[in-house]
């Protein structure tokens, strides 16, 4: 959440000068979902690429998709 409160500044929706308590950080989600979903498809780019870097360290021939159930 602290990602997203980070996000938000560099948006320019709000200003962060540090740490805030989680109820903060939710509530600033809840004030702009938005913006917390194209935070949402940030972190998720972010943890598919680590995966792929993952897996191509065991197999550089590794083959990485994203599906859902």
């Amino acid at each position: 959440m602290e990602k997203f409160a980070q996000f938000l500044g560099r948006e320019g929706l709000v200003s962060t000068g540090g740490s805030q308590p989680v109820k903060n950080l939710r509530e600033l989600a809840d004030k702009h979902p938005d913006a917390f979903m194209r935070f949402r498809g940030t972190i998720a780019r972010d943890f598919l690429s680590a995966m792929a870097d993952y897996a191509r360290s065991l197999k550089s021939t590794a083959l990485i998709t994203a599906t859902t159930a």
